[in-house]
């Protein structure tokens, strides 16, 4: 019954908002603050080299929707308290934000010709759950200190 969580999300997919323009935002963001010259138009990071277009299925909700079915887990699992019942879908579902958002500034900046095969690979599907293991293993992290300190 708890394996459930992680396949209820994805039917919720077509009826979330839309985050795409959130997340091509934050992409950009992350591009221009770590000195890259990125351009934002509409869904479109613009590069001198490339660019790419955030597209929905790119936007980020599966893993923040995988990411919330963790948290449920999490909370189902283990005595919490109410401020980390609060807590774990907060810094679950941001963590998935957060490491799409890399994931997407890191393809823009692979979208250059010459990094052709780097881009495909980090955008097919093997690529793809290397960041879901990364956001799964920093997700577990918060919850083990989590866990400890409410630890008597």
């Amino acid at each position: 019954l708890i394996l459930f969580t992680l396949g209820v999300p994805k039917l919720l997919l077509p009826y979330l908002p839309n985050i795409t323009p959130i997340t091509a935002k934050f992409s950009a963001f992350l591009l221009w603050y770590s000195g890259a010259n990125a351009v934002l138009q509409d869904s479109y990071i613009i590069l001198p080299k490339g660019s790419v277009e955030v597209v929905p299925s790119c936007s980020g909700l599966n893993l923040i929707t995988y990411m919330l079915g963790l948290a449920v887990i999490v909370l189902v699992m283990f005595p919490t308290s109410r401020s980390q019942k609060i807590m774990v879908p907060i810094v679950a579902a941001t963590l998935g934000f957060i490491v799409n958002g890399i994931r997407i500034a890191i393809l823009a900046h692979l979208a250059a010709p010459s990094s052709q095969a780097a881009f495909d690979y980090w955008h097919s599907q093997e690529g793809a759950l290397i960041f879901v293991m990364i956001s799964v293993i920093l997700f577990g992290t918060y919850c083990l200190f989590m866990l400890q300190q409410s630890e008597p």
